[in-house]
This record gives structure tokens, sequence and C-alpha cells, in this order.
């Protein structure tokens, strides 16, 4: 898999994410507990991008980005989603870009 098809994946993963928990806290809006139907794609991208399970701040943040799909109307357009989508991943990257850097330091 090339950068690009890398890429293209991960955002459809990190969407995927979004769009489930939107889902999911729909339903507990409307008094349905649809925990049980959580995909947890998080664990999934992480892993992808070799991000380790200790760090709690990123995966705090992600769970803090992904909430604000709470907030989107996805009926009109995608295009706010696609633009969280975007953050989320601008997230990651920006802490393996960061990861990478320290460990070149300390080498």
């Amino acid at each position: 898999m090339d950068a690009t098809e890398k890429e293209a994946f991960l955002l459809s993963l990190i969407r995927d994410d979004v769009i489930n928990r939107k889902l999911v806290s729909s339903f507990r809006n409307l008094g349905i507990n649809a925990d049980q139907y959580m995909l947890y794609l998080s664990d999934t991208i992480f892993r992808l991008l070799q991000i380790p399970d200790e760090e709690e701040d990123l995966y705090i943040a992600y769970e803090s980005l992904t909430q604000k799909a709470d907030y989107i109307d996805i009926s009109r357009s995608n295009a706010p989603l696609d633009s969280l989508v975007k953050q989320i991943y601008a997230l990651l990257l920006a802490y393996g870009h960061e990861t990478r850097k320290k460990q070149t330091h300390t080498h």
C-alpha cells in the first residue's frame, strides 16, 4: 500500500468511526443504549499508525474531536464531517511527526 492509498484508507476509517460514534450517540440521546454497536475503529486506526496504547492524551484528544460529530448535521452536506475527519487525521499525523522528531533527537 503506497502513501496515498494508506491516507485514503485511514481517512475512510476515521470517517466510519466518526459516523458510528454519531449514530450510537444519537440512539443514546433517544434513550436507547446502543453502546454494544460501537465499532471502536480508533483502536485499528492507532494500530495502523503505530501509536502505542500508552498515549492516553492523544486518545483523549481523538475522543474529544470525534464527539464534535454530534453537532454536525450530515443530512444537508458532508463538508463539515469531511472537515472534521481531516482535522482528526492532521492531529494523528502531527503526533507521529513529533514522535519521530523526538526519537531522532534521542538517538
